[in-house]
């Protein structure tokens, strides 16, 4: 089967000794669909013995190359800065971690385990969120929790901007 294949293929890779570069961590798809994820092919080498290299969320190097990016702009002042997500994984702990106050999106790959549908921004239970953050985020809970988030358009009409 797949699984097989890319494990032969991690397998020789860990052999010949080349490291593993891992920009997106993650390992859920936020549509919930089954596909070997970043975050679970680097678990899988690292079990075979390869060497990774984790620089994604919620590794410090990405939020230091975004403080760079915000103090060229002049935000420098962290209170004024906010990591948004859905992944306690990733996006809150890594926000937490790197200092800033974190907004957890719960309609997102999040959403089953707090039984909302994924993406319609609706709010989940107290009871749910308390029960998921203490199994998954006990020491780095979000600052914010809401239900869902939709970016209505950026400066320029183009990504990457400030809305």
């Amino acid at each position: 089967d797949a699984d097989d294949v890319v494990d032969d293929v991690l397998d020789v890779a860990a052999t010949r000794g080349i490291p593993m570069i891992v920009a997106n961590p993650d390992f859920l798809r936020p549509d919930g669909l089954d596909s070997p994820m970043p975050g679970v092919l680097a678990e899988r080498y690292a079990r075979l013995g390869g060497s990774c290299v984790l620089v994604g969320k919620p590794y410090a190097a990405i939020y230091d190359t975004a403080f760079e990016a915000l103090a060229s702009v002049g935000v420098v002042d962290k209170s004024r800065i906010a990591a948004v997500g859905d992944s306690l994984h990733h996006d809150v702990l890594g926000g937490a971690r790197s200092g800033v106050d974190t907004l957890f999106v719960a309609g997102g790959i999040h959403a089953a385990d707090l039984g909302v549908p994924q993406g319609r921004h609706a709010p989940p239970s107290p009871a749910k969120l308390d029960a998921l953050f203490e199994t998954i985020a006990p020491d780095d809970r979000p600052s914010v929790v809401i239900p869902g988030f939709t970016m209505a358009r950026t400066c320029g009409g183009g990504g990457g901007g400030v809305p």
